[in-house]
């Protein structure tokens, strides 16, 4: 699925990652006398990131902030066209107050929360959203996007979509990020580019290294979205997390490829999987390839990770229940 916002065409003047290093990218476009800023972060919908460890199928939202400023003295209008694909099929959308929805065969499905934050109109036009402002000369107007990674489809998880306050969030997955890369190996040098790049390394594979639901496993791999797990990548993941001193996150990733090997044959005109280590669960035919799998094994695994967490946490297991939900 892609989302698009109708921000320029152009080249964006300025992207950057925050400190350099951390996983809020913010991205700046100048068009005439407008310019759009959009910043982005995922944050999990339930739960605590300082204290909880995320289960592989978690619900996890993409927070987006936009300013859209006006650097003339006269006033300018300003506007976003927010649409959605899927498999490169644009769906047909409809704002429901803050809510947006797209008609699938299937019934509606929500995409977004679009928060104007008091100002501008945003409305229907040939399947798209278009939110329109007029903003005065020297003036700037922020809102907010929410975007649920999986379906949702319970109130309370939409009620909590709905509660999730953007600067906040973002604290708690600042400090989270700050912390997890810390944990290992630093390499200080005159070169600030060189500090932030071996940082940002490390931070790329945390960020597209799948936990498979239901399991300790770890998927190894290289891109993020769709792409898949390939062990002649994988292996240099899993020695690069072992010598930067993130062992245990190199045992899980090695052990998807131990516990699959033999499941899954190479592409090509082969006889046999035999002992051939290519089998990742179904992300050895990428994401998008893999979902059937990786949905079963999601719905088989949120009945027993739930009435595990109960029966170890006592009293707090509905509260997990309702969570996972």
């Amino acid at each position: 699925m892609r989302f698009k916002f109708g921000l320029p065409a152009a080249e964006p003047g300025d992207r950057s990652l925050l400190d350099g290093y951390l996983p809020v990218i913010r991205t700046t476009w100048v068009q005439g006398p407008l310019s759009f800023e959009q910043e982005a972060y995922a944050a999990w919908l339930f739960g605590d990131m300082l204290s909880e460890c995320p289960e592989g199928d978690d619900p996890v939202a993409a927070m987006v902030r936009f300013r859209l400023a006006n650097l003339a003295q006269e006033p300018a209008q300003v506007g976003l066209s927010l649409s959605t694909q899927v498999d490169q099929m644009a769906e047909p959308l409809l704002a429901r107050a803050e809510l947006v929805f797209a008609q699938t065969e299937t019934g509606e499905r929500l995409r977004c929360l679009f928060d104007a934050n008091g100002a501008g109109v945003l409305r229907s036009h040939e399947g798209r959203l278009i939110y329109e402002l007029t903003l005065s000369g020297r003036s700037d107007h922020t809102i907010y996007v929410k975007i649920p990674f999986l379906w949702l489809t319970a109130p309370e998880e939409i009620a909590r979509l709905r509660e999730l306050e953007y600067e906040a969030a973002k604290t708690r997955v600042v400090e989270f990020w700050r912390r997890r890369i810390a944990q290992g190996t630093q390499i200080e040098t005159p070169n600030a580019t060189l500090n932030d790049f071996y940082r940002t390394h490390l931070m790329h594979m945390l960020v597209v290294n799948d936990r498979e639901p239901g399991s300790e496993r770890v998927v190894a791999r290289c891109g993020g979205f769709h792409y898949g797990s390939f062990p002649d990548e994988g292996c240099m993941v899993i020695s690069d997390l072992d010598r930067r001193g993130y062992t245990k996150e190199a045992e899980r990733c090695l052990q998807l490829y131990v516990d699959y090997q033999g499941t899954a044959p190479l592409p090509g005109n082969y006889q046999s999987a035999e002992g051939v280590f290519y089998g990742s669960g179904g992300y050895e035919a990428g994401c998008c390839g893999a979902w059937p799998s990786i949905i079963a094994t999601r719905e088989t695994a949120r009945g027993w990770s739930a009435s595990l967490r109960r029966s170890s946490r006592g009293a707090s297991g509905s509260s997990v229940s309702a969570r996972r939900r």
